[in-house]
């Protein structure tokens, strides 16, 4: 496997799949991919079938919409990648606790994760919430809160906390862009 750091759009090439990393500045790390012509790059490669996958703000940056009523990272609010149907609020207070369940049947790239437990560490600032299908209908968990950032699309996704199916469902991708904002 090659793992390649990408911070420019010309230099995606044609990975096999492209990770978004968490954030400790959502909404400025997002602005900063907008602006660098990144999130484009992600689009594009999302419509053409490439796996993306979001872990913490990652996962929210994937959204339709990001609000920070809090003014935790400055206020107001941004439209997201428009990848996966969900909304993100930013929360006032940090969420850290260990969370588990049982990811429910999904489709696409991750299908094998289907009926996996789970068992990981929970960090967050924000509740993300399905605008289109109960996030219920994909993982099922004893903390519901447990599962803001678990969700699955065709061949958009966010954090899984999964066992050792996802290496075996990832196995064929050789090429990996992991994107780096730098912050």
């Amino acid at each position: 496997v090659k793992v390649r750091y990408v911070n420019e759009s010309g230099k995606f090439g044609r990975p096999d799949i492209v990770f978004i990393p968490g954030s400790k500045s959502t909404i400025a790390d997002l602005k900063w991919m907008r602006q660098s012509g990144v999130e484009a790059q992600i689009k594009k490669l999302s419509r053409r079938g490439v796996p993306v996958f979001g872990v913490c703000g990652g996962f929210q940056m994937l959204g339709n919409l990001i609000e920070d009523p809090y003014n935790v990272e400055g206020g107001g609010s941004i439209r997201g990648m428009e990848l996966l149907p969900i909304r993100t609020t930013l929360e006032q207070k940090k969420i850290t606790r260990q969370s588990h369940g049982i990811i429910n049947d999904i489709g696409g790239l991750f299908e094998s994760l289907s009926g996996m437990n789970y068992e990981g560490y929970e960090i967050h600032m924000g509740t993300s919430v399905s605008d289109v299908t109960a996030i219920s209908d994909v993982v099922s968990t004893s903390d519901m809160a447990a599962i803001s950032d678990v969700i699955a699309t065709s061949n958009v996704t966010g954090d899984d906390r999964s066992e050792d199916g996802f290496k075996e469902q990832v196995a064929g991708c050789d090429d990996w862009c992991v994107v780096n904002s730098g912050n």
